[in-house]
């Protein structure tokens, strides 16, 4: 089943000519469902809101609606836990289509819980443009992010690193990253063109973090490292990969473990988050 513009339904059509398949015109947020609840729902709309406006796509219904129009298909699908995806894309360009508006759909899976086993990451080739017109916006042109991951995979690690196009640390293809020195916490500032990750912005708001343009080097000599997603939690560094040069973390750092420890207390705590 999928929530599609309102509905529930087995089937939903978009027009072949629509901007959202043409061009990649939309946006999205990915959630984690606990219990059968979204966590962080408030966090995740609020972005869906402002992305929306940053990338002109309308925002044809409203928070309530679409939280509504969630815990409608978990129920239908009787999904405890698992993830949704809530995806905005433009109808019309202009050119191909004339339309007016967006759709707006939801989908969701069952999943097993995030494995908190430390991440293999490789730098990846690719760069992020941190100058974009849209950088920082989580929109449904995400194919660059995904080869990413995948190149990655394919070589035998679990995610991929990437820099911007100045070669500061960004994000990694599916999580926003951090890391520890001297006990001191670190993590990419929004110009070198990551997303406004959920994840990271609770970790922020926890935690004193230092946000600046930092060089690989600085990720290399950490003492510990890791990743955060509002949808898959934070997950350690074990390694990372650059050009056949391997850096190792043999345990995980307390700092990440007490970062774990507040993410799994703030997903119990789902009435705080969705009310």
């Amino acid at each position: 089943m999928i929530w599609f513009d309102g509905q529930l339904t087995s089937q939903a059509h978009i027009d072949a000519t629509s901007a959202g398949l043409l061009l990649g015109w939309g946006i999205f947020t990915t959630l984690a469902i606990r219990e059968g609840a979204p966590v962080f729902w408030r966090r995740h709309a609020a972005r869906l809101r402002r992305d929306a406006a940053a990338a002109r796509v309308e925002f044809s219904f409203g928070e309530a609606q679409l939280y509504a129009g969630l815990t409608q298909l978990l129920d239908a699908e009787n999904i405890r836990d698992g993830h949704a995806r809530i995806t905005g894309t433009k109808r019309g360009d202009g050119r191909w289509n004339a339309e007016k508006g967006a759709h707006w759909s939801i989908t969701a899976q069952t999943a097993a819980a995030p494995s908190t086993a430390p991440l293999r990451l490789e730098v990846s080739p690719s760069r992020v443009a941190a100058r974009a017109p849209l950088a920082g916006v989580k929109t449904t042109s995400y194919l660059p992010y995904f080869i990413a991951w995948e190149e990655a995979r394919a070589g035998g690690f679990d995610e991929a690193l990437l820099l911007n196009e100045n070669d500061w640390i960004c994000e990694s293809a599916r999580a926003s990253i951090f890391w520890a020195k001297a006990g001191a916490l670190y993590t990419p500032s929004l110009d070198c063109g990551c997303l406004r990750g959920v994840g990271r912005a609770v970790v922020l708001e926890r935690f004193e973090v230092r946000q600046g343009r930092w060089p690989l080097a600085a990720l290399w000599d950490a003492d510990e490292a890791f990743v955060v997603s509002g949808a898959a939690g934070v997950r350690a560094l074990g390694s990372i990969c650059d050009a056949g040069q391997i850096r190792e973390w043999d345990k995980i750092g307390t700092l990440t473990k007490a970062i774990q420890k507040i993410f799994r207390q703030d997903e119990q705590d789902l009435q705080d988050e969705t009310g």
